[in-house]
């Protein structure tokens, strides 16, 4: 393996033909699924929530996924850090449903739609070059020893269900994934009348701590690490209805069957097996309809690019809200008397009770316009290089399994809203406390402990001497 003069992994990969080509073929198809399952499965159903299909301006359909195509050409070839698991993923849930969604969804103009398409295009571009940016190693992280580590997953761990038992309850339930919404209203009154300290304890236990155990027990072969976080998902889908949750046992296993074996995968790999999912959900709902478009496609994909578009209709014309219900609450005022998703919901949809959630062009637009989605754009940049910090010297395996509910969850809320809910603060804490000696043989890399004192020189011998060690290698 060679590796950087700094000690570190080298961190851009040469991007070929192959890698521009995939990338092509990925965009191309994930477009037209995306729009066959709309305009098939999911506007006949759910007129009732403006799901509309209007014939797109294919010429400005295929200018803006042409951009999309240029930001993903600069995405690092290979899985390394936590930036590029973030890249790939966010392109997938996020950023490629607005170049899509708003063509044929009938909220936004065929215009309006180009320009929300090459604009999101352009923050990931820039996005992903700033958290590629090499951070210093200024926070230290745990090289050997695991008591700290488990004594914050159990300890947390004992706390969440705990407070679980005595709030909203805790046994295993397990529902129909499209019969939950009563679950999750009574998940919701609970809540109301107890401590919201218990809704982070939850939702940071199920986006992370859980992953995390199913992650280091499927690369460490311990079973019954595995099981335990299985069983602490289902306990919290039984009693909250969260179909995310649910759907990370079954979604976890498969990328580890995925990324078994690869130190650095090839992150087009990914992005591939998100557009076979979609196509088997098309597939499986052409021969019959158990709504499996609506459970994964819908629900992980249309409706970011939906809700954006609904978005930026309403807030092109209406105040902004200034995150006066949330970090900004008591400093600045706005005429609305509920954040954005519920007022949405009321005013837009007609339903007092729904949450229209959105991502962070959506929330960000709602909030302060275009300067809104800069400002949370940067937050999203700040956690990522967070955790490039923190994750240093762990396998892309564990960090890709630990980090796929948060950033799923982005495609439904704020990186601010991510933080402390979704669980990347929470991420980058475990990451930083996960022992690097005890996964020495499922990462390429290693790390430089910070007291090291490399002579002049040295950085050029370990070169030659990576360089001589690696199997390719001819005198």
């Amino acid at each position: 393996m060679l590796v950087a003069d700094d000690g570190g992994p080298v961190t851009r990969q040469p991007r070929g033909w192959r890698f521009r080509a995939s990338v092509v073929v990925g965009v191309i198809v994930y477009a037209m699924v995306l729009e066959y399952a709309y305009v098939t499965f999911i506007a006949p159903k759910f007129g009732y929530l403006r799901y509309y299909y209007v014939e797109p301006d294919r010429v400005l359909m295929w200018l803006g996924l042409c951009a999309h195509i240029v930001t993903a050409w600069t995405f690092n070839a290979r899985w390394q850090r936590p930036s590029d698991v973030m890249a790939w993923l966010t392109l997938s849930f996020v950023v490629l449903p607005i170049g899509v969604v708003p063509f044929f969804s009938g909220a936004l103009k065929s215009s309006e739609a180009l320009a929300w398409s090459l604009g999101s295009a352009f923050v990931l571009l820039v996005m992903n070059w700033l958290w590629s940016i090499r951070a210093p190693d200024v926070i230290p992280v745990v090289r050997r020893g695991s008591l700290m580590l488990w004594a914050v997953v159990f300890g947390f761990t004992a706390v969440t269900y705990t407070s679980m038992a005595f709030t909203v309850g805790l046994t295993i339930d397990i529902h129909s994934l499209l019969s939950v919404y009563d679950v999750r209203d009574e998940y919701k009154s609970a809540l109301t009348a107890a401590s919201p300290i218990v809704g982070y304890l939850v939702s940071n236990q199920g986006y992370v701590i859980n992953p995390l155990l199913m992650s280091i027990g499927a690369l460490k072969k311990n079973i019954p690490l595995v099981l335990i976080g299985i069983l602490g998902q289902l306990l919290i889908y039984s009693e909250t209805g969260f179909k995310t949750i649910f759907l990370s046992v079954p979604v976890a296993i498969a990328l580890g069957l995925m990324l078994k074996g690869k130190t650095q995968p090839r992150s087009t790999l990914f992005f591939h097996a998100v557009n076979l999912v979609a196509i088997a959900s098309v597939v499986i709902d052409s021969i019959r309809d158990v709504s499996v478009v609506q459970i994964f496609v819908n629900r992980l994909m249309i409706t970011s690019g939906y809700l954006t578009a609904i978005y930026a209709d309403f807030y092109s014309e209406a105040p902004k809200h200034l995150w006066s219900y949330s970090f900004l609450s008591g400093i600045t005022t706005s005429p609305y008397d509920a954040p954005p998703s519920i007022y949405l919901g009321q005013k837009y949809f007609g339903f007092e009770e729904l949450n229209v959630n959105a991502n962070l062009f959506a929330d960000g637009f709602a909030n302060l316009g275009v300067a809104g989605i800069a400002i949370e754009a940067l937050v999203l940049v700040g956690a990522v290089i967070l955790l490039n910090m923190t994750a240093r010297g762990l396998p892309i395996s564990l960090i890709s399994g630990t980090l796929l509910l948060p950033v799923i969850a982005l495609a439904n809320g704020s990186p601010i809203t991510a933080l402390f809910s979704y669980g990347l603060l929470l991420s980058a804490l475990v990451f930083a406390l996960v022992p690097r000696d005890d996964f020495q043989g499922f990462r390429p890399d290693h790390i430089r402990e910070p007291d090291d004192h490399v002579p002049a020189g040295a950085p050029r011998l370990r070169f030659r001497q990576s360089l001589q060690a690696h199997p390719t290698y001819r005198r």
